[in-house]
C-alpha cells in the first residue's frame, strides 16, 4: 500500500493554519515522516523527510526517461 503524498520538508514552510513561521520538527521513524508542530497554535502536520523525497524524485525521473 502506498503512502499518501506528503509535501517535502522545507525549513521555511509556515504553519498551514495560522501562518506562523516557527515550528518544531520531530522525526518519526516508525512512519518515516517529519512531524512538525507550530509553536504558536500547536497545529501538527507531516512532511516527507528530505532523503525519501529525493529518492522519490529520482525514481520518477528514471521512470520517465526509461520509457523513451
Amino acid at each position: 500500500m502506498s503512502q499518501p503524498a506528503l509535501p517535502p520538508f522545507n525549513l521555511k514552510n509556515a504553519c498551514r493554519k495560522c501562518g506562523h513561521a516557527h515550528s518544531g520538527v520531530q522525526y518519526e521513524d516508525t512512519q518515516d515522516v517529519l512531524s512538525r508542530t507550530c509553536k504558536l497554535c500547536s497545529y501538527v502536520w507531516d512532511e516527507t523527510p528530505l532523503d525519501r523525497a529525493d529518492r522519490e524524485k529520482w525514481a520518477r525521473f528514471i521512470e520517465r526517461h526509461s520509457k523513451k
